[in-house]
């Protein structure tokens, strides 16, 4: 009997990326079949689908919850994140083991919003190394040792950098580490993240599915015009405290939650209802703040424009791709 692959749900049509190309990485072939684009078929599969979702808003609400429990993170993908890191750490305390090293995990894994293919953030904090040039040659001498005790399949080193940082490839997992060095910053965006979530516990699916969604179409790194997992998520908070209190700490599978809704709505705000090159997004008042009273003839008016609630400065983020891709 010939099998009849079941029909795509908004969520999938939504998150099928472009046909792969000879250029096309195995991580993004990996997740464009993640993603359900199963080749052989006109239709697309949804991996996650466990039944026919209407086209409407429920369906999506539906459909959310499913891509939601075969996203978020299992037990064992954190255990192996969190083995990476135990090595990762043990390495640094040892080629630092006269100096008052610290060594903590940040980012993703600590707020357990990792995707399967996620980097992990680390920090290494200590007091010796102030200076510029000492802070150098501490992340050069960190790479080659991980290189040589066989830790780092690759490494590289970027000093000069806004956050210098250094980055490595594990050997046996072939995950990324990000190794950042005396910017704890991200240890308390960690902490306050958490907070949120404890508020408003939406926000795990729904960023798991927005993080996905800016995956598929290569619009998650800063460097390439494209939006960090940090602002996306500074983004969602504005979001949920303009239009999303009837969901404060409701559970996401609460019968007066209705995650399809809050997705769309999440959309159109920023894809057609605010005026980047008037307003700018602060987290810490909640509101939209004009950019006139900030930036008065700034060059960077036209760019995406979100206040850091801990570090109380303005970040650029370029939102052009971004808000196409939302449209």
């Amino acid at each position: 009997m010939k099998m009849v692959p079941e029909p795509a749900g908004a969520l999938a049509t939504m998150m099928a990326s472009p046909e792969a190309s000879p250029s096309t990485s195995r991580d993004e072939c990996w997740y464009m079949e993640k993603a359900g684009r199963l080749f052989g078929y006109d239709e697309i599969i949804a991996p996650w689908a466990t039944k026919r979702y209407s086209l409407s808003i429920e369906g999506l609400h539906e459909e959310i919850k499913d891509i939601f429990q075969w996203l978020r993170p299992c037990r064992l993908e954190e255990a192996v994140r969190l083995e990476v890191f135990r090595k990762v750490k043990s390495a640094i305390k040892e080629r630092w083991k006269g100096n008052n090293v610290r060594v903590s995990v940040f980012g993703s894994l600590r707020t357990r919003l990792f995707l399967p293919t996620s980097d992990i953030d680390v920090l290494v904090e200590c007091e010796e190394w102030k200076d510029t040039s000492a802070m150098a040659t501490c992340m050069q001498e960190t790479a080659n040792y991980l290189e040589e005790v066989g830790l780092a399949k690759s490494v590289a080193v970027f000093s000069d950098a806004f956050v210098p940082i250094v980055k490595m490839v594990e050997k046996d997992t072939l995950v990324n580490v990000d190794i950042s060095f005396n910017t704890a910053q991200g240890v308390k965006a960690a902490d306050y993240i958490e907070k949120v979530k404890e508020e408003f516990p939406v926000v795990e699916p729904l960023i798991l599915v927005l993080k996905q969604f800016l995956i598929l179409r290569r619009l998650n790194t800063t460097y390439t015009g494209g939006l960090s997992s940090y602002g996306l998520i500074l983004m969602l908070i504005n979001f949920l405290h303009h239009y999303g209190m009837p969901v404060r700490r409701k559970h996401p599978y609460s019968p007066e939650v209705n995650l399809g809704e809050l997705l769309m709505r999440f959309f159109e705000v920023y894809a057609q209802e605010v005026n980047y090159d008037a307003v700018g997004i602060s987290v810490i008042d909640m509101r939209y703040t004009p950019k006139e009273a900030r930036r008065d003839g700034d060059k960077k008016a036209a760019l995406l424009s979100i206040e850091d609630p801990l570090l109380i400065i303005q970040q650029y983020i370029s939102e052009t791709a971004v808000l196409n891709a939302m449209v």
